[in-house]
Parts: C-alpha cells; structure tokens; sequence
C-alpha cells in the first residue's frame, strides 16, 4: 500500500512538473510568429506579460499576451490595440 501511495505523489508530482509558466521569451516568440517587430516586453503580471511592438503594417502596438502551458496543450491569449 505504502509503494502504491508513493508511485500516486510521483505520478501527480510529475505531472504538475509539466505544468509551467510561459517565459518572456516564449511570449516574444509568439508576438514574432504573429509578425510583430521592435516587441519590447513592458511588464509582467498574474495577467500575463504586457508589450509595446510595430505591426506587419507598421503601427504602433500595445497589449498583453498570456500562455499556459499543460500536459500536452499550450494556450495563448493576445489582445493587442495598434495606431
């Protein structure tokens, strides 16, 4: 019983250790895949990170971009306002 017990706090140990928070690198290379250029990372919050960029048109951009990472899954959210 007490190996039983041991294999369930490694298995949900181990998985908790592929949960991860997402880097200020990892958020600058998803503002690139979506084209922004000169991302400059103003900030980091519970809401993710904030960040000033141009757009592929060339506006100047402001927003925030937050991701999670799970067991096999990413999620990203952006919200970005450009003028």
């Amino acid at each position: 019983m007490k190996f039983i017990h041991m294999m369930v706090c490694a298995l949900a140990l181990s998985t908790l250790s592929t949960l991860s928070c997402a880097t200020e690198g990892d958020a600058r290379a998803s503002l690139q895949e979506d084209g922004y250029t000169d991302i400059k990372i103003t900030g980091k919050g519970d809401d993710g990170y904030t960040f000033t960029a141009k757009s592929k048109d060339g506006k100047s951009c402001k927003g925030t971009i937050k991701i999670t990472k799970g067991v096999g899954s990413t999620q990203t959210n952006k919200m970005a306002s450009c003028e």
